[in-house]
Parts: C-alpha cells; sequence; structure tokens
C-alpha cells in the first residue's frame, strides 16, 4: 500500500506531495502556518485536537500564546470559505480543542511513465530508461542511447536525470542540465520519443466525520 500522500474533502484537495491546497483543481493562496494547522486536523478528521497539540505542532520550539492559534484557525476558515459558505469544515468543541468534521477521502498516488498509451510503473528508487535491457520502459529508437536517462523515486516525489546521453533529455521542452523535479503532467522527451510523468492516485480510505463524536 502506497503513502497517502493526498486528502480529498469537498471541492478541496491537500496535496502533501507538492505540498499545495487545490481547489477544483486550482491552487489556493495559503500561509505555511494555516496549511501545517490544517495538515494535523485532516491527518486526524473527525477526532477532537487539542489545542495544546496544535501549538506543539505549529510552534514545536518557540513559546506562544493560544491568541496564535486563534488567529491560525481564524485565517485558515477565510482560506476554506467558511464565512461565505455555509459548509463548516473546522468545529470548535468548547474547552477541548477543534475538530475536523468534513468527509475526508485519503489516496496513496503511485508515479507511471506513459509511453503509446501504456503505463509503466516506477518503483522507488532508480530508474533507467533508454533502449538497454534494463530500461523499465521499452525503447526502441535510434535517437535513445541505451542508459538514456534515470527517473528517481522517493517519498518526496521523483527526478529526472540525463546519462550523458547524445541526443539530451528534455522536460517541458527544456533540455536538462541536471537533475530536475518531476510534476504530475510532465512530459519527458528522450532524443525524438516521448514520454509522460504521471501520478496515479489509488483511493485507500475514507473517513466520514460528520458524525463522530470524539
Amino acid at each position: 500500500m502506497p503513502a497517502k500522500r493526498s486528502y480529498r474533502f469537498g471541492s478541496f484537495e491537500l496535496d502533501l506531495v507538492l505540498g499545495e491546497l487545490l481547489e477544483n483543481g486550482h491552487p489556493v493562496s495559503i500561509q505555511p502556518k494555516p496549511l501545517l494547522l490544517l495538515t494535523h486536523l485532516v491527518k486526524n478528521a473527525g477526532k477532537v485536537v487539542s489545542a495544546q497539540e496544535l501549538v506543539d505542532v505549529l510552534w514545536p520550539d518557540v513559546h506562544v500564546s493560544e491568541a496564535s492559534l486563534n488567529q491560525a484557525v481564524s485565517r485558515l476558515r477565510t482560506t476554506l470559505g467558511e464565512t461565505s459558505r455555509s459548509v463548516v469544515f473546522l468545529e470548535t468543541v468548547p474547552r477541548r480543542g477543534y475538530r475536523f468534521r468534513a468527509r475526508v477521502v485519503s489516496e496513496g498516488r503511485r508515479p507511471f511513465l506513459v509511453h503509446r498509451h501504456r503505463r509503466f510503473a516506477l518503483p522507488a528508487g532508480e530508474n533507467i530508461l533508454g533502449r538497454g535491457e534494463e530500461s523499465v520502459v521499452p525503447i526502441d529508437s535510434p535517437s535513445v542511447s541505451r542508459r538514456h536517462a534515470r527517473v528517481v523515486v522517493t517519498t518526496d516525489g521523483a527526478e529526472v536525470e540525463d546519462l550523458g546521453s547524445k541526443n539530451g533529455t528534455f522536460v517541458g521542452g527544456h533540455r536538462i542540465q541536471q537533475a530536475a523535479p518531476l510534476f504530475n503532467g510532465d512530459e519527458i522527451r528522450l532524443g525524438s520519443v516521448r514520454l509522460h510523468f504521471r501520478y496515479i492516485g489509488e483511493e485507500s480510505t475514507v473517513t466520514d466525520a460528520t458524525d463522530k463524536t470524539g
């Protein structure tokens, strides 16, 4: 089971790989502390999280008052549009803390390369691309070297690096000179061969927190 790297609730998606919040697929501007607050609450959806625990998560090495937490909560509510819509994502539990009460779907994301309408999974670690037998994608083109490039997959994402190929490795139309990070939908070109990098989500759990009592 791949690690859970994405959480969906309502029209929002919290992408932990990219470290960003999306609404209907579009990035939402959110400050670092509200983003960290949202991440912790979503991971504990349906549970009451004490104010002290949230303070410790947001300011682990600094002594702050609860007023700082209240400010972060207020900013998060504004970002999620609670003041302009009827839905309430974040519930205040008097004298106890806060609870994320929306239905949350958590997903794992697995990296793939797509070539000629076929998908090729990229396991963690080094993945060689080229005409050689060790290539994770079968490629038969004179414009591609035997060991043309490699894609390295870690828990933080993926990057591609050229291995001294004759015709170069391109990401998004730009020839790379050093390892370049890969994002969902990126086109990789090896010589004249085009591949597409994809994160394909695998829904793993569904949490309905609306009826939880803590």
